[in-house]
C-alpha cells in the first residue's frame, strides 16, 4: 500500500487548521483516504493519524491475502482502518477498555461499514475479572491504561480477559500491543498458555522505565528470544533513567 505524500500532507495541514478553528467542539469528523474517522478533538486526531499514516509503524508483510489480526489498544481504531487498507479482506479482534475510546472505535467500525471487525470493550491480562483503569477526564485524552502511572486521575472499573483465550483455536498473522505499560499480562499470559508461538508478528510498545525500579526490558525481550523470535526496535534517546517508549517488531526468522 503506497499513499500519497500529497494527500497525507493535506489532510495534516486541513487538520492543524481545524484545530484553531473548532476547539470548543466535543467530537469532529475527518475524512481520510476515503474512510470517514472520528475522533474527540482535532488535537488528538492528528497524533494518532501521524503515528499510523505518517511514521507506518503498523506497517506489515503477509503473505497471506486475509491475514488474522488482533489490536490489542485499539483507541478509537485509527490502525483498525490502516490495517483494512493495508489488507482489505483481513479479520480482526480489536480491545479497547476504555469506554470513551469505545464508543468512538465502534462508531468508526459502524460509519465505515468495516467487514470482519469484531470489538471487544475489554482491558487484556494474565488473569480474568475486573480491575482499576486509570483515565484522564478529558475524553480526547490518549493517556489512560491499567497503570496509575500512564493514566489518569479517574479511577473506573473494566472487564479484563485473557488473550489467549481468543487465539486457541486458530493462528494469527499479527498481533499488535499499546496498552501503556499493560504489555507485562498479555505477554505473560501467553507464555503461561504457551500460544506466543500461535502468532507470526507481533508490533509491541514496550513502556521502558514507567517506574524507576521497573528496568526488566532483558526478561521481556528473553521472552520471545526462547520462543525463536528476533527482533527490530526503535526508541529515540532520552535522559538515563527517564521513561521512555520502545517500539519492537517481533518475527521468526523465516518471516520478512
Amino acid at each position: 500500500m503506497k499513499l500519497s505524500k500529497f494527500e497525507i500532507a493535506r489532510i495534516l495541514w486541513s487538520v492543524k487548521i481545524k484545530k484553531r478553528l473548532f476547539r470548543s467542539r466535543k467530537e469532529i469528523t475527518q475524512k481520510i483516504f476515503g474512510y470517514k474517522v472520528s475522533a474527540y478533538s482535532y488535537r488528538s486526531f492528528r497524533i494518532l493519524f501521524r503515528e499510523v499514516f505518517l511514521d507506518h509503524e503498523y506497517h506489515f508483510i503477509s503473505e497471506n491475502h486475509k491475514p488474522y489480526i488482533i489490536d490489542c489498544g485499539a483507541n478509537i481504531g485509527m490502525a483498525v482502518i490502516y490495517f483494512k487498507m493495508l489488507y482489505p479482506d483481513s479479520h480482526i479482534i480489536a480491545f479497547e477498555p476504555s469506554p470513551h475510546a469505545f464508543k468512538m472505535l465502534e462508531k468508526n467500525v459502524t460509519q465505515n461499514n468495516l467487514k470482519n471487525v469484531t470489538i471487544v470493550n475489554s482491558a487484556l491480562s494474565d488473569h480474568e475479572g475486573k480491575m482499576s483503569f486509570y483515565m484522564d477526564q478529558s475524553k480526547d485524552s490518549l493517556s489512560s491504561s491499567l497503570n496509575p502511572e500512564r493514566g489518569g486521575s479517574d479511577e473506573v472499573s473494566v472487564n479484563v480477559e485473557k488473550l489467549s483465550s481468543y487465539i486457541s483455536d486458530r493462528n494469527f498473522d499479527l498481533i499488535k500491543i499499546d496498552v501503556e505499560g499493560g504489555e507485562w499480562g498479555i505477554v505473560e499470559d501467553l507464555i503461561q498458555s504457551k500460544m506466543i508461538k500461535n502468532t507470526k508478528k507481533y508490533l509491541v510498545e514496550y513502556h521502558h522505565r514507567i517506574r524507576p525500579s521497573s528496568n526488566r526490558f532483558a526478561k521481556f525481550l528473553q521472552y520471545f528470544e526462547e520462543n525463536g523470535f528476533t527482533y527490530n526496535l526503535k526508541t529515540r534517546y532520552n535522559n538515563i533513567g527517564d521513561f521512555h517508549d520502545i517500539f519492537l517488531h517481533f518475527y521468526m526468522e523465516t518471516d520478512s
